[in-house]
This record gives C-alpha cells, sequence and structure tokens, in this order.
C-alpha cells in the first residue's frame, strides 16, 4: 500500500484532468517564496498557539544544551594562553553536532507530523495507477 502511494504520478493525467494542477508547480520567483514562508510561519505559530504542550519540546533541548556546555567548560578556554588547546576544539565540535542532532530530530518531527497528510493528499490526488 505504501509503495502505490509513494508511487511518482503521471504529470500528463494530472494536466489532462487538471490543467491548474500542472501550472501549479512552476515557481513563481522570490516573492512566491516569501509568502509560502509566510503562510508556513503563520501556520506553525497558530499549531503551537491552539497546542501549548508542544512548545516545550522545542524551546528545552537548547536551553538544556546551552546549560549542559556552561557545566562542561570553564570560562577563557578561547584564551590563547589556556593550557589545554583541545578544548576549544571539543566546544565547536560539541556545537556543531548539536546543530546537526536538533536539526535532524525537528526534521524529523516535521515529518512524522505531515505524513497522514500527504498519505490524505496522495489518496484522494487523481492519478493514474501503473501496473507492477
Amino acid at each position: 500500500m505504501v509503495n502505490d502511494q509513494l508511487r511518482p504520478v503521471n504529470d500528463g493525467a494530472v494536466a489532462a484532468v487538471h490543467p491548474q494542477l500542472a501550472t501549479s508547480r512552476q515557481s513563481g520567483g522570490f516573492l512566491r517564496r516569501v509568502h509560502e514562508l509566510g503562510v508556513l510561519s503563520h501556520r506553525n505559530f497558530d499549531l503551537y498557539k491552539y497546542n501549548p504542550a508542544n512548545l516545550p519540546l522545542v524551546i528545552m533541548p537548547p536551553i538544556l544544551f546551552i546549560l549542559l556546555a556552561l557545566a562542561l567548560f570553564r570560562a577563557g578556554v578561547f584564551d590563547l594562553n589556556a593550557g589545554n588547546s583541545a578544548a576549544p576544539l571539543q566546544i565547536l565540535f560539541l556545537i556543531a553536532l548539536s546543530a546537526f542532532i536538533f536539526g535532524l530530530l525537528f526534521g524529523v518531527q516535521e515529518i512524522v507530523k505531515e505524513f497522514p497528510i500527504f498519505r490524505r493528499e496522495r489518496s484522494t490526488a487523481p492519478h493514474e495507477r501503473t501496473p507492477r
């Protein structure tokens, strides 16, 4: 069932049935992208406004990371006369790794939230099923 849902859509069949769908895939340039960013940002703010239980899940990991980094490393680590030359590299590695992990986790969270919507839209979209 999932394989059928993830199969690419035959664009010719969609264009014949719904011509407005075929023209909607064109890139609209910078202004269209800014508008899309505004619409999606407004949607996300509304989601957090009406479901505030999800807000700590987004805010707390970076705060906990900052507190952990402050507890692990002492002041003056980036001074040129510091005795431990590996400490600045460890801090930079920790920052880069945490940025990657936070991005990955928040991205996966968004994908998981949107997958039922994708499945619903894919099941109702007019497309031609091709045999295997």
